[in-house]
């Protein structure tokens, strides 16, 4: 599986033939006499992607109109279709009834795991959490205008790999949130302050999250794990509860790819479809599991079925990603 990225940014008609995602763009089209829905003109020259191919599909633009074999094709291959606001912000993603042939029994599973499991869960996430912002401080210094590098960042680094040694079941110090601040003071600068609702870097860092997420919570389906029911994160609105859990010790993958967008367009007002196809950029990178490096959306689906497995009882320890090198 390639697990290809596809965004839409333009008026388009998106429909299945052949087993391919076909994407009509309005500029190939005659004038509809229903807007968005008339198909273009024979002839006309019109993207195609293998639906197999696909892990991610991003509607990020107006006039987009799609088929219902669209979003069942995506909910039957297990594809990530995300949809964006009007700030262009992921708000609403599909996800399936049923990830794989075991989902009821994996479900059961799920809400059958004890107090004291999800409390164990969540301690190895935020130890591996706290171990990867200590290897991404540790990073060759990046052009970028408001990372440390690597002199600065060592001293913190230190500090926060102490820190995730000394996590308890189920974090009551609360070492993430201690850990959280070291972490954005050396990355970003003492200025920073994490603020969702700001925009500029703030607004990069929500766009990557959320469409990080989005991706999480694709892997998480495909092994029947329930994304809503968290092991620590447990939100009654929130239907992605699990994904919340399981993003965190990812999250400096988009922290070092924002900083390198940062560098390459500074801290933008808007995210403009330039910068955020930058964005996007991390979904390209390789990540470490266990001895191999694999491309990131393989990568999670490994890590999901790792969490699948502890939390379901058939194993006491989850294996995650990591930044750090391996053997090529």
């Amino acid at each position: 599986m390639l697990s290809r990225t596809v965004v839409v940014e333009n008026p388009a008609f998106l429909r299945v033939e052949d087993a391919q995602l076909v994407v009509a763009l309005a500029d190939l089209a005659p004038p509809a006499q229903a807007p968005g829905l008339r198909e273009p003109a024979k002839g006309a020259a019109y993207p195609r992607v293998p639906l197999d191919d696909i892990g991610l599909l991003l509607l990020d633009g107006p006039g987009i109109s799609l088929t219902r074999e669209v979003l069942a094709e995506c909910a039957a291959r297990n594809i990530a279709l995300v949809v964006t606001d009007a700030k262009h912000l992921p708000a609403a993603q599909l996800v399936p009834y049923s990830g794989q042939t075991l989902s009821a029994k994996v479900f059961r599973e799920q809400l059958q795991a004890s107090l004291p499991l999800k409390k164990q869960v969540w301690r190895q996430i935020v130890q591996a959490k706290l171990s990867e912002q200590a290897a991404a401080l540790r990073t060759p210094a990046l052009d970028a205008p408001r990372c440390l590098g690597r002199g600065q960042g060592e001293g913190a680094a230190q500090r926060i790999q102490a820190l995730s040694q000394n996590v308890r079941s189920g974090d009551p110090d609360n070492r993430e949130a201690q850990a959280a601040t070291l972490y954005f003071e050396t990355l970003f600068g003492p200025a920073f302050v994490r603020d969702r609702e700001e925009p500029g870097l703030n607004a990069m860092l929500n766009y990557g999250y959320a469409v990080m997420r989005a991706c999480v919570a694709r892997a998480l389906v495909g092994t029947g794990l329930h994304p809503g029911l968290g092991v620590h994160h447990d939100n009654q609105y929130n239907p992605l509860a699990l994904a919340d859990d399981a993003i965190e010790p990812l999250r400096p993958v988009v922290d070092l790819h924002v900083l390198r967008v940062l560098a390459e367009f500074g801290e933008v007002e808007t995210l403009t479809p330039p910068v955020k196809r930058a964005l996007l950029g991390f979904l390209e990178k390789d990540l470490v599991f266990g001895s191999r490096r694999m491309p990131l959306l393989v990568c999670l689906g490994h890590y999901a079925a790792s969490l699948k497995r502890t939390i379901c009882g058939e194993g006491r320890k989850v294996e995650f990603p990591t930044l750090r090198d391996a053997p090529r």
